[in-house]
């Protein structure tokens, strides 16, 4: 059985302690050098030759963000971590360290192969976002009957009835009952 927790914002103090024991392993075993930029007061960077890891603390204490580049350009790390509803870590009243340990456990055991600098790893990361990229637009291209109505909508929420008309006269697409409905309430207020 869960127990509801009150849940409190991480001291910058707690932040930074985390982050230290949490990522140490960055400067310890992968020779990264930790680095906290002036300018982010609740961001710490380790970096190594072209490679820099990016954790910062966000939401006022209670978030935390995990960044990874390469060269300057941000790798998404999602291609090789495994969900976060997946939880590695135990959870405490403290959302923004639980967050930490959880991005710490997924970076040394998950992306075990970026951290050391692979690039091969990285050129499959990247091949993987390209990947998916061309499926999200393949899907986009393939529903057009959901732009369609898409743009319908937005012309029917905006009393554009006019547009909406002239629209759904070029339709394709055998309209539905509410659709109908729309198109001849559209019609009545042009």
């Amino acid at each position: 059985m869960k127990k509801n927790r009150l849940k409190c914002p991480a001291t910058p103090e707690e932040f930074f302690t985390t982050v230290d024991t949490e990522f140490g392993f960055l400067v310890s075993e992968n020779g990264y050098q930790r680095v906290v930029p002036s300018d982010q007061p609740f961001t710490v960077e380790y970096r190594r030759g072209t490679l820099c890891i990016r954790v910062s603390g966000v939401s006022y204490g209670f978030g935390a963000c995990l960044q990874f580049f390469v060269d300057g350009e941000s790798l998404p790390l999602w291609v090789v971590m495994t969900k976060l509803t997946v939880r590695k870590a135990e959870l405490t009243d403290k959302p923004q360290l639980d967050a930490l340990r959880e991005y710490a456990w997924r970076l040394r055991h998950e992306c075990s192969a970026l951290v050391a600098g692979d690039f091969a790893e990285v050129e499959r990361t990247r091949e993987a976002v390209r990947e998916k990229q061309r499926q999200i637009e393949a899907a986009r291209q393939a529903d057009k009957r959901g732009r369609f109505f898409s743009i319908a909508d937005k012309l029917f929420r905006a009393h554009q009835f006019a547009e909406c008309v002239t629209h759904l006269q070029q339709s394709p697409y055998e309209l539905s009952e509410t659709w109908k409905a729309r198109f001849e309430y559209a019609q009545r207020h042009t």
